[in-house]
């Protein structure tokens, strides 16, 4: 279930805090162990070359805890690593790293608020939970006769994955591994998705998805959730030329997407009811040349960017490379870490930039 706008506000902002459980009864209370995650060491901020797979990055909050349920209270963190809104650590930077190798190649990444990360992979239909401690990667489920590729996971850990090329394209709720996948209605008398692309998760209001977006007439659809987890389907933004990812940014109450013939971030402010108000361009690109893709938007605003005929991971707001490798696609913040989709598998580099807060 999506939290409504209400319930959000009531557990209040988690930007400078850390969820931990704790055992409560009335005023006595016997503090429950939360795991201490170790900052992963690397060294100073390349971006090129493959180094070793992740070191283990387990969790540093309570999923049990994120819904503000009872017995669960808000506090500091039980140790001294610097944490992002997300609660997990903003680390060092680092130098790029293959987390794990893939073939076929990977399309979505997401992370979700209990520190999970998961890829999709588009040829195999296949969804992945990818461990952060060496583990190979578990099959989460498969979405047989369709094409995932963008994800985004809501507050209470359900992945939302786009279905880019079947002829019943939409996007897909998955709760649970090897859940066969509840998709999310179609609009009426409209003909149909055609294809999927990215997906983009805001409490309180729904999900958007980019459709057609091999098209110069692709469109931004909103899945506005009426009650919990029923939503209705209709179109937020069309006339746009092959939009690709799109991100939100809380804080700002902005929906970024990304238009890929243009080379473009078209920005539009988000209203309570998940209607946009105004479009503005926030990144103007070389046109085609930069093929922009994968969009993840950090705690400062700035916006990091996904350049797949170039083969580079680049920050808007100076143009500075960040990353290197063939064909990078999807990208998602974990703590101060950036992970990219890319031919070869997934990717990691740490950023010590935190994404924005969810």
């Amino acid at each position: 279930m999506i939290l409504t706008k209400a319930r959000r506000q009531a557990q209040g902002s988690r930007s400078a805090i850390a969820l931990v459980s704790a055992c409560a009864i009335f005023a006595h209370a016997v503090a429950c162990e939360l795991p201490v995650e170790e900052e992963a060491s690397g060294g100073g901020g390349g971006s090129s070359g493959e180094e070793e797979v992740a070191a283990s990055t387990s969790g540093g909050i309570d999923p049990d805890c994120a819904d503000g349920d009872l017995g669960c209270v808000v506090g500091t963190p039980l140790d001294d690593v610097d944490r992002c809104p997300d609660g997990f650590p903003r680390g060092t930077p680092s130098d790029l790293r293959l987390v794990e190798e893939f073939s076929p190649a990977l399309e979505g990444v997401a992370v979700c608020p209990n520190g999970d990360v998961f890829v999709s992979q588009p040829e195999t239909a296949k969804i992945y939970r990818v461990p952060l401690d060496g583990a190979p990667a578990e099959l989460w489920t498969t979405l047989a006769g369709h094409q995932p590729l963008g994800m985004d996971c809501a507050s209470d850990n359900v992945l939302y994955v786009a279905d880019f090329g079947s002829n019943d394209a939409t996007v897909f709720r998955v709760a649970a591994k090897d859940d066969p996948a509840t998709p999310l209605p179609t609009i009426v008398g409209d003909g149909g998705y055609k294809a999927m692309n990215g997906v983009a998760v805001v409490d309180g209001v729904g999900i958007y998805a980019t459709d057609r977006t091999n098209t110069i007439d692709g469109r931004i659809i909103l899945f506005a959730e009426t009650s919990p987890n029923v939503f209705e389907a209709s179109v937020a933004r069309g006339g746009l030329p092959f939009p690709n990812d799109v991100a939100f940014n809380p804080k700002t109450g902005m929906l970024d997407v990304t238009l890929t013939i243009n080379s473009q971030v078209l920005s539009y402010s988000v209203a309570d009811d998940g209607a946009f108000g105004s479009q503005s361009v926030s990144f103007s690109g070389t046109w085609v040349l930069d093929a922009l893709d994968g969009l993840a938007v950090a705690e400062d605003g700035d916006r990091y960017l996904a350049q797949y005929l170039q083969g580079k991971v680049r920050r808007a707001s100076d143009w500075q490379m960040v990353a290197g490798m063939t064909e990078p696609k999807s990208l998602a913040f974990r703590g101060g870490t950036l992970f990219v989709t890319a031919k070869k598998g997934l990717y990691a580099v740490d950023l010590a930039v935190c994404g924005a807060e969810r």
